[in-house]
Protein backbone atom coordinates (compact mmCIF):
# COMPACT_ATOMS: atom_id res chain seq x y z
CA UNK A 1 0.00 0.00 0.00
CA UNK A 2 1.52 3.64 -0.79
CA UNK A 3 -0.31 7.11 -1.32
CA UNK A 4 -1.57 7.48 -4.79
CA UNK A 5 -0.38 10.18 -7.39
CA UNK A 6 -2.46 13.38 -5.71
CA UNK A 7 -1.72 12.09 -2.23
CA UNK A 8 1.95 12.17 -3.15
CA UNK A 9 1.94 15.86 -4.38
CA UNK A 10 0.53 17.02 -1.22
CA UNK A 11 3.14 15.37 0.64
CA UNK A 12 5.39 17.13 -1.43
CA UNK A 13 3.75 20.31 -0.93
CA UNK A 14 3.37 20.41 2.85
CA UNK A 15 6.85 19.30 2.91
CA UNK A 16 8.42 22.01 1.15
CA UNK A 17 6.28 24.68 3.54
CA UNK A 18 7.52 23.03 6.38
CA UNK A 19 10.63 23.44 5.29
CA UNK A 20 10.30 26.88 4.85
CA UNK A 21 8.59 28.04 7.86
CA UNK A 22 11.62 25.75 9.83
CA UNK A 23 14.56 26.82 7.55
CA UNK A 24 16.33 28.62 10.59
CA UNK A 25 16.51 24.77 12.22
CA UNK A 26 18.15 23.23 9.37
CA UNK A 27 21.28 22.66 10.67
CA UNK A 28 24.33 21.94 8.42
CA UNK A 29 26.81 20.24 10.49
CA UNK A 30 24.25 16.80 11.13
CA UNK A 31 23.62 16.89 7.21
CA UNK A 32 23.20 18.25 3.69
CA UNK A 33 19.97 20.56 3.29
CA UNK A 34 18.25 17.10 0.80
CA UNK A 35 18.97 14.95 3.17
CA UNK A 36 17.18 17.49 5.97
CA UNK A 37 14.31 18.12 3.42
CA UNK A 38 13.15 14.08 2.40
CA UNK A 39 13.46 13.19 6.27
CA UNK A 40 10.60 15.99 6.54
CA UNK A 41 8.99 14.49 3.72
CA UNK A 42 9.77 11.36 4.52
CA UNK A 43 7.91 11.62 7.89
CA UNK A 44 4.94 13.44 6.41
CA UNK A 45 4.49 10.60 4.28
CA UNK A 46 4.75 8.52 7.03
CA UNK A 47 2.16 9.77 8.68
CA UNK A 48 -0.03 9.81 5.84
CA UNK A 49 -0.19 6.40 5.19
CA UNK A 50 -0.71 5.75 8.98
CA UNK A 51 -3.48 8.07 8.62
CA UNK A 52 -4.74 6.31 5.57
CA UNK A 53 -5.02 2.95 7.01
CA UNK A 54 -6.84 4.24 9.91
CA UNK A 55 -10.02 5.20 7.46
CA UNK A 56 -13.12 3.90 8.07
CA UNK A 57 -14.48 4.20 4.37
CA UNK A 58 -12.51 1.75 3.26
CA UNK A 59 -10.58 3.28 0.07
CA UNK A 60 -7.55 1.22 -0.70
CA UNK A 61 -4.76 3.48 -1.74
CA UNK A 62 -3.73 1.28 -4.81
CA UNK A 63 -6.77 2.01 -6.09
CA UNK A 64 -5.98 5.97 -6.50
CA UNK A 65 -4.88 7.22 -9.38
CA UNK A 66 -1.61 7.04 -11.47
CA UNK A 67 0.45 9.99 -12.26
CA UNK A 68 -0.74 11.02 -15.86
CA UNK A 69 1.78 9.93 -18.24
CA UNK A 70 3.32 12.24 -21.18
CA UNK A 71 2.45 12.11 -24.63
CA UNK A 72 4.81 9.48 -25.71
CA UNK A 73 7.89 11.00 -28.41
CA UNK A 74 10.53 8.24 -28.50
CA UNK A 75 11.20 4.98 -30.67
CA UNK A 76 9.26 3.06 -33.07
CA UNK A 77 5.82 1.98 -31.73
CA UNK A 78 6.84 -2.07 -31.29
CA UNK A 79 10.10 -0.48 -29.27
CA UNK A 80 7.49 1.77 -27.16
CA UNK A 81 5.01 -0.93 -26.44
CA UNK A 82 7.94 -3.03 -25.01
CA UNK A 83 9.14 -0.30 -22.90
CA UNK A 84 5.38 0.67 -21.60
CA UNK A 85 5.12 -3.16 -20.87
CA UNK A 86 8.34 -2.87 -19.08
CA UNK A 87 7.91 -0.01 -17.29
CA UNK A 88 4.06 -0.86 -15.98
CA UNK A 89 5.82 -4.17 -15.44
CA UNK A 90 7.74 -2.60 -13.23
CA UNK A 91 5.22 0.19 -11.40
CA UNK A 92 3.41 -3.08 -10.71
CA UNK A 93 6.01 -5.32 -8.94
CA UNK A 94 7.21 -1.90 -7.02
CA UNK A 95 3.77 -1.71 -5.72
CA UNK A 96 4.17 -5.04 -4.19
CA UNK A 97 7.03 -4.46 -2.44
CA UNK A 98 6.31 -2.99 1.25
CA UNK A 99 6.65 0.11 1.64
CA UNK A 100 9.94 0.59 3.95
CA UNK A 101 11.61 -1.29 0.70
CA UNK A 102 10.25 1.28 -1.93
CA UNK A 103 11.41 3.64 -0.03
CA UNK A 104 14.81 3.11 0.02
CA UNK A 105 15.22 2.00 -3.94
CA UNK A 106 13.35 5.31 -4.43
CA UNK A 107 15.87 7.30 -1.99
CA UNK A 108 18.60 5.64 -3.38
CA UNK A 109 17.92 5.44 -7.63
CA UNK A 110 15.38 8.20 -7.70
CA UNK A 111 17.18 10.75 -5.43
CA UNK A 112 20.21 9.39 -5.93
CA UNK A 113 21.16 9.98 -2.58
CA UNK A 114 24.39 7.98 -1.42
CA UNK A 115 24.32 5.42 1.56
CA UNK A 116 25.05 7.74 4.95
CA UNK A 117 22.13 10.48 4.11
CA UNK A 118 19.60 7.72 3.37
CA UNK A 119 20.65 6.18 6.61
CA UNK A 120 20.14 9.78 8.11
CA UNK A 121 16.73 10.04 6.35
CA UNK A 122 15.42 6.77 8.26
CA UNK A 123 17.33 6.77 11.32
CA UNK A 124 19.41 3.88 11.32
CA UNK A 125 22.83 3.03 10.48
CA UNK A 126 24.83 2.54 7.13
CA UNK A 127 25.38 -1.16 7.12
CA UNK A 128 21.25 -1.38 7.95
CA UNK A 129 20.97 0.62 4.44
CA UNK A 130 23.01 -1.59 2.69
CA UNK A 131 21.08 -4.47 3.92
CA UNK A 132 17.52 -2.94 3.59
CA UNK A 133 18.82 -1.82 -0.43
CA UNK A 134 20.19 -5.52 -1.13
CA UNK A 135 16.72 -6.98 -0.25
CA UNK A 136 14.69 -4.81 -1.85
CA UNK A 137 16.62 -5.29 -5.48
CA UNK A 138 16.42 -9.26 -4.40
CA UNK A 139 12.29 -8.68 -3.93
CA UNK A 140 11.91 -6.74 -6.84
CA UNK A 141 13.93 -8.36 -9.37
CA UNK A 142 12.14 -12.01 -7.96
CA UNK A 143 8.72 -10.31 -8.77
CA UNK A 144 9.51 -9.13 -12.07
CA UNK A 145 10.78 -12.74 -12.86
CA UNK A 146 7.60 -14.21 -11.63
CA UNK A 147 5.46 -11.38 -13.27
CA UNK A 148 7.50 -12.71 -16.93
CA UNK A 149 7.27 -16.14 -15.84
CA UNK A 150 3.31 -15.95 -15.97
CA UNK A 151 3.31 -13.88 -18.65
CA UNK A 152 4.94 -16.94 -20.63
CA UNK A 153 2.54 -19.36 -19.55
Amino acid sequence: MGLGYGQAQEVAQEALLRAWRHLGQYDPGRGSFSTWLFTIARNLAVDELARIARRPDGVHVDDLAEPPEAPWEGPEPQQALELDRRRRALHAALKRLPVADRGVLALAYLSELDIPDIARIEHCTAGAIKSRLHRARNRLAELLENQDARELR
